[in-house]
């Protein structure tokens, strides 16, 4: 049978057994279409943070069942402000929420599932991680402002599970989210995430297990959120394969053979095993006092004919707290050492057992004056102060003892730092927010980053049009491990200067034309990167980025075309090398059918970058790195077949990914010696549940 025989059996084979499944479903049942939105929500805090979530899916309320009502937002780490977010339930681009390499092909990353990744896109590279171990796993690890708080009529719970490949080589994914109002004041809930990859290379296998959970009280005159999340990832290294030439050129490197099993390829780790692990938690509290009057709303006439005056609490000045601990450790393992891999050699044996461990303590106390107590206020005016205390543990050397001993060493280091906010987050018109802080006391004064944002939204020739942009400074000291870092093969102890950014960025979105338009320019002096070996260096000139991203989709009846196309443009690309191109197309149909009961969406989608010269991988660090072998990546497209559906509350997936394989040029990689994954057939299931 040929492939595309195969891919048609598949398709309808599919589709067979989700309309068998919809010939059980009684037609009595609400259906819900209708119940979801398609507005995009804007965070005025990162602008650019629509490549996730995209649309407004929160469901209303059908009034013929049990309520459908579920409402979910995000707390600012520092001050604990809310913002809206969306209820993931929508049916559009369901299918790529499986894939590490992002929705709409923002990152580069090693093949497997739940590998370590990077931003192709230059404002996603920043993750901001005191601990930078995490950040190559910024798609699966979570902090505090990623929690999804809940207030919901019923019960709200989903359960997503993907699977991709085969048994002895795919990848799986299992996720649940649970969300519970107790009464109009409490909610609580939980998630977990459990991700397996086999890997379709050698000794290429991943294993994370992540959860959390959350609870909120929202009274009159007290406010208190929680949220304690737990991380636990292993992921096995190959070092890459062995010879590119195994996928660029295969008919060169074993008589005259022209493809080879993905298994069968070498890697550089062939004879060892390597293992980088990281684990990590976190609890947050904030909570929050406030003071205000009672203003009168009506009178009301209650059964027995008496008046009860009604009456509503409005908060002027909040008093907060926010305390938030963080430990984290990694593991870099392996049993005996690669030969000819490392350079240089720190510390004695043959295995190698890199450990290091990070805790953070920060609180935060401040008051508000808050906005809209009064027509005359306007805005929300906060001023706050914080002391954050962090420790690093790493191996250290007695220097000149007999054999040179080896001891772990506790670094501290303490922040004190003032700060403030003016900001306007009610009405629909206009908001805006201003922030400052200083440090000035500790080991980091003189750190200060001064960030804003504006966004209007309004009507034109009856049409939604919005309008933002935004700005920072920010004078910071590098990430402790750039400064210090000490294991067997790697051993650094630098003064690095701090790093000075500027950021200007706007965005223009246009509902009807279905146009979303953003850019942006950023100086960096003093930029800080891991070299072609491995070690820190910082770069003491100015680096500038330009970058643009347009989303321009199209629609004729039930034909689509979703386009979007980012430019970028580095200075140097030596120390910051970008693609200058970044491309993503999706060409679709969607329907419905079945009395509107099923929506169908059939099509395929394409990725592509232009050639650079990407950052390579490094085992050792855990981190991406400058390559040196002048090896460049891209003009590659990557292809992929789906079927998109969703029966009232459920949604279901399938997809031949990499359709193209072996059809045209083989510079098939994300990263440099890390191929990407073969054709394989992938398919997923989501259900939403709220009683």
């Amino acid at each position: 049978m040929t492939f595309a025989m195969r891919l048609v059996f598949t398709v309808l084979s599919f589709a067979l057994c989700v309309l068998s499944s919809l010939a059980q479903i009684p037609v009595t049942d609400p259906s819900l279409e209708g119940l979801y939105g398609d507005d995009e929500l804007y965070d005025p805090n990162n602008p650019f943070a629509d490549d996730e979530y995209d649309n407004d899916t929160t469901p209303k309320i059908d009034a013929e069942s049990i309520p459908v009502h579920v409402e979910m937002w995000k707390l600012d780490s520092e001050l604990g402000f809310r913002s809206q977010a969306d209820v993931d339930t929508l049916l559009p681009y369901y299918y790529n929420t499986c894939l590490t390499e992002g929705l709409r092909n923002e990152y580069n990353y090693l093949g497997n599932l739940g590998s370590p990744r990077y931003g192709r896109y230059f404002p996603l590279q920043d993750e901001g991680r005191e601990f930078i171990f995490l950040n190559p796993y910024g798609g699966f690890v979570k902090s505090e402002q990623d929690v999804m708080f809940v207030d919901t009529k019923s019960p709200y719970a989903n359960l997503d599970y993907y699977k991709g490949g085969s048994k002895h080589s795919g990848e799986e994914r299992f996720k649940t989210y649970f969300g519970v109002s107790v009464n109009r004041k409490f909610s609580f809930g939980f998630n977990v995430d459990y991700i397996y990859g086999r890997g379709y290379y050698q000794k290429q296998s991943t294993s994370h297990i992540n959860g959390g959970a959350f609870a909120a009280y929202n009274g009159d005159k007290y406010d208190l959120s929680f949220a304690f999340g737990y991380f636990r990832m292993k992921t096995r290294e190959n070092g890459g394969i062995s010879d590119d030439r195994y996928i660029t050129n295969p008919l060169s490197m074993n008589e005259g053979k022209n493809q080879y099993s993905s298994s069968d390829i070498p890697v550089v780790f062939n004879d060892v095993n390597v293992w980088n692990a990281n684990k990590n938690y976190y609890v947050y509290l904030n909570h929050k006092y406030k003071l205000g009057f009672k203003r009168f709303l009506r009178n009301d006439t209650t059964k027995d004919g008496r008046i009860r005056k009604i009456e509503e609490f409005v908060p002027v000045t909040s008093f907060l707290h926010t305390f938030k601990l963080e430990k984290a450790k990694r593991q870099f393992l392996s049993y005996g050492t690669p030969a000819d891999y490392f350079a240089e050699t720190y510390m004695p044996g043959d295995s190698i057992d890199d450990k290091t461990n990070y805790t953070s303590i920060k609180n935060i106390v401040g008051i508000s004056l808050l906005e809209g107590f009064n027509k005359w206020a306007k805005m929300g005016i906060t001023a706050y102060a914080s002391y954050l205390l962090e420790q690093y543990v790493l191996p250290d050397s007695v220097p000149g003892s007999r054999g040179r001993s080896f001891f772990n060493r506790k670094y501290q280091s303490h922040d004190f730092a003032v700060g403030g906010e003016i900001s306007k987050r009610a009405g629909s018109l206009i908001h805006y927010a201003v922030s400052g802080e200083i440090s000035l006391l500790g080991d980091n004064v003189g750190r200060f980053n001064v960030d804003g944002n504006i966004d209007f939204n309004f009507r034109l020739f009856g049409d939604t049009v919005s309008l933002m942009a935004g700005a920072y400074i920010k004078n910071e000291p590098p990430s402790f491990y750039y400064d210090t870092y000490h294991s067997k093969h790697l051993w650094w102890d630098n003064e690095f200067s701090d790093v000075f950014r500027t950021r200007i960025h706007g965005r223009l979105s246009v509902e009807r034309w279905r146009t979303d338009l953003s850019v942006g320019v950023e100086n960096i002096k003093n930029y800080v990167y891991f070299d072609s070996n491995a070690h820190s260096a910082q770069y003491g000139g100015n680096i500038q980025v330009l970058y643009a991203k347009l989303r321009q989709d199209f629609k004729v009846g039930i034909l689509h075309l979703d386009n979007e196309v980012m430019y970028q443009k580095s200075s140097n690309k030596d120390i910051l090398p970008l693609p200058e191109l970044t491309l993503y197309h999706n060409l679709y149909i969607s329907t419905s059918l079945a009395k509107k009961v099923l929506k169908l969406e059939i099509g395929a989608d394409v990725r592509f970058f232009t050639r650079y010269m990407a950052l390579d991988y490094s085992p050792v660090i855990g981190q991406f790195k400058l390559q040196g072998e002048g090896i460049e990546i891209g003009s590659y497209p990557v292809v992929n077949v789906y079927a998109n559906l969703s029966i009232k509350r459920t949604r279901l997936f399938a997809m031949i990914y990499h359709v193209n394989q072996g059809m045209g040029n083989n510079n098939a990689f994300y990263a440099p010696h890390y191929p990407i994954n073969p054709r394989l057939f992938k398919f997923g299931v989501s259900w939403n549940f709220y009683d």
